[in-house]
């Protein structure tokens, strides 16, 4: 059974403090659960990158409700596409926050490269 999966990129409008790094992963991985979605998120220099498989219709309609959300800008689809298995199928939300070298051991030397500043 093929997966759908979507993957973007953002830039926080300011810098998210840790409780609120908290309080957005504990909503997320609630509403997940409930959607059946998984994922995973990266958090470093204000920005995002996110990673959400599930039912196509459901991803599709999660990313617009968070392209729409007033504490980033900047969202840049990445990957649209269908997978054979779920890459996060443990996560409802897994969470990094990488340091610099993480980043480029990833090949993603530096988020900012991805030109989510708009």
């Amino acid at each position: 059974m093929e997966i759908f999966q979507l993957v973007y990129g953002s830039h926080a409008r300011r810098a998210f403090t840790r409780p609120e790094l908290s309080s957005l992963l504990t909503v997320a991985r609630a509403r997940n659960t409930a959607s059946n979605v998984t994922g995973m998120l990266l958090y470093h220099d204000e920005n995002f990158l996110q990673v959400l498989e599930g039912n196509e219709v459901v991803v599709e309609a999660l990313y617009e409700k968070i392209r729409k959300d007033p504490r980033h800008a900047g969202c840049m689809i990445l990957h649209r596409g269908h997978a054979r298995e779920r890459q996060f199928k443990e996560w409802t939300m897994a969470f990094r926050t990488p340091n610099a070298d993480e980043l480029r051991e990833a090949g993603l030397a530096d988020l900012r490269a991805l030109e989510l500043r708009r």
